[in-house]
């Protein structure tokens, strides 16, 4: 279920040590009554609707494969098989960061990938790929792409 995601979400290594999993789970459940944060294809992308109560230093985007596709109410009816979620420092750095995964989901290189559940580090090269030129020379090593999505 949706619940049992967001369950399982907030206990993920990615969140922040600080970030109190109880409020933020309350916060996605939340966010979720308000409209569902499915966006098509099988993809939602949860997310507090208030980011600075959870007081994240940068923003933390997770890129979740779910074990089975889960109904979140998805207007195209797909189940979701692929969960995005973003947290983050201000509510500037969270439009921002909800605009830039918005671009990159219209790629459809890109959405193959998470349809086929690919492996991180061809994820990771298709995202540098689609950062603009300048960006592209600022990638960190070893497969980082810090604030690439």
């Amino acid at each position: 279920t949706r619940n049992q995601v967001f369950e399982t979400l907030v206990t993920l290594p990615g969140i922040p040590r600080h970030v109190n999993s109880s409020l933020l789970l309350e916060m996605l459940r939340t966010r979720e009554g308000l409209a569902s944060t499915a966006v098509g294809g099988g993809i939602a992308i949860p997310h507090p609707r208030n980011p600075l109560v959870l007081g994240v230093g940068g923003a933390t985007v997770l890129l979740c494969f779910l074990e089975h596709p889960v109904d979140f109410s998805a207007l195209d009816a797909k189940r979701v098989h692929t969960v995005v979620l973003v947290l983050s420092p201000t509510i500037e750095a969270h439009l921002q960061t909800l605009a830039r995964i918005g671009l990159v989901l219209q790629d459809h290189e890109f959405r193959k990938l998470l349809e086929k559940r690919a492996t991180c580090e061809a994820i990771l090269a298709r995202l540098v790929e689609l950062r603009p030129a300048g960006e592209r020379a600022r990638a960190t090593p070893h497969g980082s792409t810090k604030g690439a999505a």
